[in-house]
């Protein structure tokens, strides 16, 4: 199954909250070939690798059950269903049943840091997209793992569409990428805090071995 990717993605070769960037990415003069390096910031770069890292786990299979499921909670009754949505609709059905899931995730990666982009950059097609003029098919869908990895599909196409302009014209430039917010590893912080409380037990009961003497405190 072939996944989502860009044409500026596959020339450059993180599920974090998107937010607006610190700071813009650089864009480089172009070369020779009519390309140029981005040099993304260290939030734009987590945005970059959990898109890429989210894409692997999308393929055709999961963009058709999405699209399915989206239609069916917002069109319960399959005769309200405008006459293309019905057939677009039968066509996910069949993809799902001739496909199956992704299950395995290859080892293949990016870096984030340096992309490129040049004038064969353009937006990926989406199978089983949704357009914005049916709002409550649109929600629906964006609220399903496909349609999430496919609004961040839209923002990465329209940052490297920016950029592509600004290579065009042959001049070094900023352009806001989005970004993602670091996660937070709970697991580390917790056991930071209870190293700590181990720490400061240790340090007390070594407190009267070096002669520091702690003062008693009342029975209750």
């Amino acid at each position: 199954m072939k996944r989502i990717v860009t044409c500026a993605a596959a020339a450059a070769v993180a599920l974090g909250t998107i937010a607006a960037p610190a700071h813009a990415a650089t864009v480089n003069v172009k070369d020779k070939d009519g390309m140029c390096t981005v040099q993304l910031s260290l939030a734009e770069q987590r945005f970059v690798r959990a898109w890429f890292d989210e894409s692997k786990a999308i393929g055709a299979h999961e963009q058709a059950r999405d699209f399915v499921a989206a239609v069916d909670t917002t069109y319960p009754d399959a005769a309200k269903r405008p006459a293309k949505l019905a057939e677009k609709y039968a066509e996910a059905q069949k993809t799902v049943k001739e496909t199956e899931p992704t299950k395995e995730r290859t080892l293949e990666d990016i870096v984030p840091a340096k992309r490129q982009v040049g004038p064969e950059v353009k937006r990926a097609a989406v199978p089983f997209g949704v357009e914005k003029s049916d709002a409550a098919l649109y929600k629906a869908w964006a609220a399903t793992p496909a349609g999430k990895f496919a609004e961040k599909q839209a923002l990465l196409d329209d940052a490297d569409s920016a950029a592509a302009a600004a290579c065009a014209k042959g001049a070094q430039a900023d352009v806001a990428y989005p970004t993602a917010e670091p996660e937070l590893n709970l697991s580390a912080i917790v056991g930071g805090v209870i190293a700590a409380v181990l720490a400061i037990i240790g340090l007390i009961a070594a407190l009267p071995q070096l002669g520091v003497k702690l003062p008693q405190l009342p029975m209750l």
